[in-house]
């Protein structure tokens, strides 16, 4: 009996991992190239919209854009198995790093495309409080290397 416990354990998990968001970290390159905007925003609200989750954020500094001005709505997927970033508070300041749906310009957030705070710890998206302020004036001056055309 408590070999079929742990065989249907087993499936359950493997299920599970298998159906959960794989991606490998950014690298702060990677990421700046990647991304079709980032900026440092404040949350402002979050609602759920069933299959999706919609932050209004207020852009206090944008980094990099393809659009203007920059919308103020962001969405992401409502599950971290979609890889969604939906645990960001209302109030706190982020850097943000996204995509663009190329049919509504909506901006979009993915667990696998953020800005690390350094190459050796990728951990998300950072608070703004805890981003270096090395990575801080490497944006503001866009210290990266060119990106390769896609």
């Amino acid at each position: 009996m408590m070999k079929i416990i742990y065989f249907l354990a087993l499936i359950v998990l493997v299920f599970e991992l298998s159906n959960a968001c794989r991606c490998m970290p950014p690298t702060q390159q990677t990421s700046y190239c990647r991304s079709q905007w980032i900026s440092h925003v404040r949350i402002v609200s979050k609602q759920n919209l069933g299959s999706s989750v919609e932050y209004t954020v207020n852009h206090v500094e944008i980094f990099k854009h393809h659009t203007s001005p920059l919308p103020n709505k962001v969405f992401t997927p409502n599950s971290s198995a979609a890889c969604g970033v939906t645990e960001l508070k209302v109030g706190t300041d982020y850097l943000l790093a996204g995509t663009t749906n190329s049919g509504t310009n909506a901006l979009q957030l993915s667990s696998c495309l953020y800005m690390p705070g350094n190459d050796f710890q990728p951990n998300g998206f950072p608070v703004w409080s805890q981003v270096p302020s090395d990575l801080q004036l490497k944006l503001r001056q866009k210290d990266f290397k060119p990106c390769p055309i896609a």
